[in-house]
């Protein structure tokens, strides 16, 4: 090893070990923080400014430590049970965190530092993550529109209600104050931004929104903090509507109003007016009243303010929204300040993150990996791969879609749409979006026939294809969702004879216990029959297995249902009756001789809607660049073959 690669090693060791021991630190962004202030030579005199950000990090830190109990969780997610002295561990840092915090707290408060705002990234920074540490459950909404309308752990959506809950609060009983505004700038609207980072498009707009709507605030603000003196500008309609926007009334007493006078009243009048009510209201005169006594009070102190201090008086109560909305909306530039800031840091880190995931997927593609290239509109695959590989052989900077972390495996249709777009960029000519749509002719179910021990004497099945087609297939068992004994009946529409698997015409409606309910096949004329159990099936569920309709034709799409087995494997596919989304689930496999699909598992329904044959539509499409999950699985009697 040469001289040069032994220092690099070193200053690679130390490096680690001092981001080790900084709890990994993200020094870029407090680079960001901190160097314009060094720059300028004000870090001390703008400690103030930058006091939550020294607190955010403790926080962090805190944080970190804190919630490390609750990541006590093996591979499978099963809580483990940790040790005395681990737990006496975990205990004794926390402690040590939170003493740090709390020195923390104490220097600020020697140097008179303005800590008011502090509360705000205690709650951002503290007991929010702290909620999502201690609630990590999966909770998923109702299905609209073929999505949930969350897929959020517990601990998410009961911040989320927080954040709401609290901006409602602080709203309604103090206005647009300090808390109000923290919860709106570091909660409120980061959450939001969260879900658009990745679509550049659309998260732009949102800014643009936010900014707009924040201008009147924020206008206001920035003239009180460096141009007061053009604040007699703003005229007082303006501040009116920003004081019922706020929630605030204007706190300025009219005195005037106390003492019975007009605004134009002078001086001799005033002080007549006080020596008359002060001779009736003197408590040597109205005793103990408390009533009498207040208004006492209230009158002198009238006297006071416009005696000795007329002119400022007239001045604040002539402009009664200002002074109340500079500030607050001082404040609000502050708060939307530390927003901007960090939006702009997390902007660069997204940034960094969307070239990584393009290069990531340009690699994917370049080592010839699994893709749906029928999606992109280019057949055959081998063809398809060419194309791909010769448009990422460009160059490292090739564009390409960014496929978020959480959907890296995957995608999703509009990724599909941004390739498809980027290949006609390049003069590649595409085939239309595949995307079938029809009605559904049947819902079926399929069920494994076995020949129990006390059965044996009636004979066995038979293991010849269609041998049981048109049969009369009859049930009766228990239902393994209500517990409760049925019976059913439909014609066997087809028979498996290799796998021993029947194919109903109709759906049961209810769901056999695999291995106990009893089933019998009599012929039709009811000279022939044979009775079993039914086996274990990888498909035993409600609405998993489908007959589908012609696609309807459709000039934008691929609308015509391939002859290929398997071609839809792994596409979407969803269902409505009219205009009322009835469900969603994935192709697991389709047999295009009798137009038949069968789903990964039972269908996603949004309420307890049905599919129903002749009243069901459907539209299956593909949403994934990189499939994923589309083997199909063995059947139990392939499995039982294995030598």
């Amino acid at each position: 090893m040469s001289t040069f690669a032994k220092y690099m090693a070193v200053a690679e060791a130390w490096w680690v070990a001092f981001n080790r021991l900084t709890h990994g630190t993200n020094w870029y962004r407090m680079a960001f923080i901190f160097l314009p202030a060094i720059i300028r030579g004000e870090i001390f005199s703008s400690m103030s400014l930058y006091l939550p950000f020294i607190f955010g990090w403790l926080l962090r830190r805190s944080t970190k430590q804190c919630g490390a109990i609750f990541e006590s969780t093996d591979d499978v997610y099963v809580n483990l049970k940790i040790s005395r002295a681990e737990y006496i561990s975990w205990v004794w840092k926390s402690i040590l965190e939170l003493v740090y915090m709390l020195l923390f707290l104490g220097v600020c408060h020697y140097m008179k530092a303005e800590t008011r705002i502090l509360v705000n990234f205690f709650i951002a920074s503290f007991v929010c993550p702290m909620i999502r540490a201690a609630f990590p459950q999966p909770q998923r909404g109702p299905i609209w529109k073929g999505k949930p309308l969350w897929d959020e752990t517990l601990g998410e959506l009961l911040v989320h209600v927080f954040i709401v809950s609290g901006l409602a609060l602080s709203w309604g009983f103090q206005g647009m104050d300090q808390l109000f505004l923290g919860l709106l700038f570091l909660q409120a609207i980061p959450a939001v931004q969260e879900r658009f980072w990745f679509k550049p498009t659309q998260h732009g707009y949102l800014v643009l929104v936010i900014v707009t709507l924040c201008m009147p605030f924020f206008s206001v603000g920035i003239t009180s903090r460096f141009f007061p003196s053009y604040l007699d500008y703003f005229p007082k309609p303006f501040l009116r509507v920003l004081c019922m926007l706020a929630n605030v009334t204007p706190r300025v007493k009219d005195y005037y109003q106390v003492l019975g006078l007009s605004r134009d009243a002078d001086m001799k009048m005033i002080r007549r007016v006080f020596r008359q009510l002060s001779l009736e209201l003197h408590p040597d005169k109205v005793g103990d009243d408390p009533i009498a006594l207040a208004r006492f009070n209230e009158v002198r102190e009238a006297s006071d303010a416009l005696t000795k201090q007329r002119a400022a008086y007239d001045k604040a109560i002539e402009n009664q929204e200002l002074n109340e909305m500079a500030p607050r909306c001082e404040a609000f530039m502050i708060m939307m300040y530390f927003w901007i800031l960090h939006a702009l840091i997390d902007w660069v880190q997204i940034e960094d993150a969307i070239i990584a995931m393009k290069k990531q997927l340009r690699q994917y593609i370049l080592q010839d990996r699994k893709l749906d290239t029928k999606s992109f509109g280019i057949e055959p695959e081998a063809d398809a791969r060419a194309v791909l590989k010769k448009y990422c052989e460009v160059g490292e900077d090739v564009e390409l879609p960014s496929l978020p972390p959480r959907q890296f495996t995957t995608g999703s249709r509009e990724d599909i749409d941004r390739m498809r777009q980027l290949l006609t960029g390049v003069g590649q000519k595409i085939e239309p979006f595949i995307e079938v749509k029809g009605m559904v002719d049947k819902v079926s179910q399929e069920f494994v026939l076995a020949t129990a021990s006390q059965f044996k004497e009636l004979g066995g099945i038979s293991s010849t294809d269609g041998y049981y087609n048109r049969w009369i297939f009859e049930i009766e068992g228990k239902d393994v969702l209500t517990g409760e004994v049925k019976k059913g009946s439909s014609k066997v529409q087809r028979y498996n004879g290799t796998d021993h698997v029947v194919t109903l015409e109709t759906d049961l409606g209810w769901e056999p216990e695999p291995g106990k309910a009893k089933f019998t096949i009599t012929k039709e004329s009811g000279m022939d029959w044979v009775k079993g159990v039914i086996g274990y099936h990888v498909y035993p569920h409600r609405n998993q297995v489908l007959m589908l309709g012609e696609g309807l034709e459709d000039g934008r799409f691929q609308w015509k249902l391939r002859d290929q087995k398997n071609f839809y494997a792994g596409y979407k596919i969803e269902f409505r009756n009219g205009e009322d989304f009835v469900g969603w689930q994935r192709v697991h496999e389709y047999f295009p001789v009798d137009k038949k699909v069968i789903l990964k598992g039972p269908m996603a329904l949004s309420s307890s809607v049905q599919p129903e044959a002749g009243k069901t539509s459907y539209k299956m499409f593909p949403d994934q660049i990189i499939p994923q999950n589309c083997a199909t699985p063995k059947r139990v009697d392939e499995e039982d073959e294995r030598p």
